[in-house]
């Protein structure tokens, strides 16, 4: 159904809630379960094997977040990335498209940027809990970006980025995320 260079997110939608269907950019799949729950799967083309895609998944509004910490991207094997899909205001989750992937410039090989994403109004949170800050091993970082007025498409590099007030190696800040309103919680385990 999917060739290798694929990635696959399953997404399961109930029927009452946040929509009857998924999409895809470039593949969609419907997979029939029970009359109260559809499942439809995103992909993207040019993913590789091991690439993590879909180890964290965000929604809200119209928007959803699909990390892939095991990305290469620039040449570096595991800095990840987060792949941003948008539901058209007048359309189903059907017709969603894939609007940017969310990277960071100056990312390092093994930074695992997309372990964890959260959506916040109209701001993704995206971390990389294995960045590593001068001498702090793996210290972690989240990343914020803010929709521009033009629409998400439109984001190329981060507008903010959290490190811990306290930081110190192997903290893991951004192993995990979370959001309500204007409010976004990292954890930090280390």
């Amino acid at each position: 159904m999917f060739n290798r260079r694929q990635l696959v997110c399953l997404v399961v939608c109930l029927a009452t809630g946040i929509g009857s269907s998924m999409s895809a950019h470039a593949t969609t799949a419907s997979v029939p379960t029970s009359s109260r729950h559809s499942q439809h799967i995103l992909t993207v083309s040019g993913g590789r094997a091991g690439d993590a895609f879909g180890s964290a998944v965000a929604i809200s509004k119209g928007v959803a977040v699909v990390g892939a910490p095991n990305r290469t991207v620039n040449g570096h094997p595991g800095q990840g990335a987060a792949y941003v899909f948008v539901k058209p205001s007048s359309g189903t989750w059907r017709d969603a498209r894939l609007a940017t992937v969310l990277t960071v410039g100056q990312g390092q090989a093994g930074d695992a940027f997309g372990l964890a994403v959260t959506v916040a109004g109209n701001t993704i949170a995206v971390a990389a809990p294995l960045v590593t800050s001068g001498s702090y091993k793996h210290e972690g970082a989240v990343y914020l970006f803010e929709k521009p007025s033009g629409g998400w498409s439109n984001i190329h590099h981060p507008t903010a980025r959290l490190s811990p007030s306290d930081p110190a190696a192997g903290d893991l800040f951004g192993s995990s995320l979370a959001s309500q309103a204007d409010t976004i919680v990292v954890g930090s385990p280390g």
